[in-house]
């Protein structure tokens, strides 16, 4: 299905969410899709867009609506990027956690949409945890809100839930309410380089520390492991967790601290002819799942394993065959995981090689589609819940 230019009596990009109506309008009209577009930090991460989607430029909608620091929270426009946000909240001495090391270009709305989280997840968590309020245009062209400017608000349906991690496939973010952090007095990082024997054991241990880790990763290259650990909070807690460290295992003593995880977040591999993939699985299976995925993947891959918290990102600079990553997918699912891929060329541009084959929860998330979007409007064959074209 091939969709007419977009007219040229829309605004480019759109500034207000009246201009947004206008563009799902137009595309309702012609029956188009539409893909929403921000910083473009995650679109490697869905099928290849097609002739028959406009891109919809969300830039312009980037302004901070309500910041009353006192009471930690700021709602904002979703296209505002985390260059303009930080720095807002830096001057109130605040900070998103989740923000914190995703690249620059990344809009507040790309970031919710793809639920994209940083190393410190284990002691900060995740979006869904921040977002208390939250506003989209459906493929309708209606303004949804759901939520609030308040901490405790519990009323209604959870749709910023929803929206959170939907891969622009129910609507367009267009703001968002979020409650922030003081930033917290003293963040310090360090780092051990260990043989694979020994950092399986030094991981298992650490998981069950009496500290409290904001982060615990281990990036696997070789046949060593490095493991980072951060710890955050007052001056005199991290003193205390620093000691603490070194009186249980002696690898402390000496340990090196530093400011911050230094691109712990990223894989690795940004060339787009490589494969990025990630696994999910409980806490206790993720070093197992790592094991498996350094077998299965050519020696150049680097993995990283969030432990504590049971993800692990995998890269390759090679292309992975479709049959290599049903393989790996099969042993991942016997540890109780699942594999998907982030990153892929072309020739891997399918939904049962990207994200798998069918599974129970898929229904409901479709049902969920049809709900939301029923005509299929936004992101159309571009993730498995949205795979037919518009109507």
């Amino acid at each position: 299905m091939t969709a007419p230019a977009v007219p040229p009596h829309l605004p480019t990009p759109p500034a207000t969410v009246a201009d947004l109506q206008a563009w799902i309008a137009a595309a309702n009209a012609a029956g188009a899709g539409l893909n929403p577009v921000g910083g473009a930090t995650e679109q490697h991460s869905l099928l290849p867009s097609k002739p028959s989607i406009w891109p919809i430029d969300t830039s312009r909608l980037c302004g901070v609506i309500d910041y009353p620091a006192r009471d930690m929270t700021i709602t904002v426009q979703a296209g505002m990027t985390l260059a303009a946000l930080r720095p807002a909240l830096a001057a109130e001495g605040q900070w998103l956690p989740p923000a914190e090391d995703l690249p620059l270009a990344t809009t507040l709305g790309g970031a919710l949409a793809a639920n994209s989280a940083g190393p410190r997840r284990l002691g900060f968590g995740t979006w869904r945890d921040y977002v208390i309020g939250i506003q989209f245009v459906s493929g309708a062209g209606e303004l949804i809100q759901a939520g609030g400017r308040v901490v405790k608000n519990v009323a209604g349906y959870d749709l910023a839930k929803l929206m959170i991690g939907s891969w622009g496939t129910l609507g367009l973010i267009t703001q968002v309410s979020l409650k922030v952090l003081p930033r917290p007095e003293v963040e310090t990082w360090t780092r051990r380089r260990l043989p694979l024997k020994e950092a399986e054991s030094a991981a298992a241990w650490l998981q069950g520390t009496r500290t409290r880790p904001i982060g615990l990763l281990a990036r696997w290259t070789g046949s060593e492991v490095e493991l980072a650990l951060g710890l955050a909070g007052l001056a005199t807690a991290v003193g205390w967790q620093r000691q603490h460290l070194a009186a249980e295992w002696a690898a402390f003593a000496e340990a090196s601290w530093g400011a911050g995880p230094d691109g712990l977040a990223a894989t690795g591999h940004a060339a787009a002819s490589g494969t990025e993939l990630r696994v999910g699985t409980t806490p206790s299976r993720a070093w197992d799942c790592a094991q498996v995925l350094k077998a299965g993947l050519p020696p150049d891959s680097t993995l990283t394993v969030a432990l504590g918290v049971g993800t692990v990102t995998a890269a390759t600079a090679q292309t992975l065959t479709p049959e290599r990553v049903d393989q790996l997918r099969q042993a991942i699912a016997a540890r109780a995981g699942t594999l998907v891929l982030t990153r892929f060329p072309l020739e891997l541009a399918q939904v049962g090689t990207v994200w798998g084959p069918e599974r129970g929860d898929w229904d409901l998330m479709r049902k969920i589609k049809q709900e939301l979007d029923p005509k299929n409007r936004w992101n159309p064959g571009r993730h498995f819940t949205s795979v037919r074209e518009p109507a």
